[in-house]
C-alpha cells in the first residue's frame, strides 16, 4: 500500500469516527475523542510534509475531514448549551 493509500485509509477511519461522534453527540452521548485528536494531528503533520503528489491524492479526504471537524465543533457547542440548560 502506497503512502497516499495509507493516509487516505487513516483519513477515512477518522472521518467515520467523527461521523459516529456527531451522531452520538446529537443523542447527548459523548465519546472519547483524545485518540481521534492525536490521530488527526499526526495525519495533518504527515500531510504537511508530504510530496505534492501525495498531497493531491489526499486533498479530497482532507477537505472532508476539515468540514466534519467544523461540524463536530458546532455539535459540541450545541451539546454544551443543552447541558447548561438542563441545570
Amino acid at each position: 500500500m502506497s503512502q497516499a493509500e495509507q493516509l487516505n485509509a487513516r483519513l477515512q477511519n477518522q472521518i467515520d469516527y467523527i461521523v459516529q461522534s456527531i451522531q452520538n453527540i446529537k443523542q447527548d452521548n459523548l465519546m472519547d475523542m483524545k485518540a481521534m485528536d492525536d490521530e488527526v494531528a499526526a495525519i495533518c503533520g504527515e500531510a504537511e510534509g508530504a510530496s505534492k503528489e501525495i498531497s493531491q491524492a489526499i486533498e479530497g479526504k482532507m477537505v472532508e475531514l476539515i468540514g466534519l471537524l467544523d461540524q463536530l465543533a458546532m455539535e459540541l457547542d450545541a451539546y454544551k448549551n443543552r447541558a447548561a440548560n438542563k441545570e
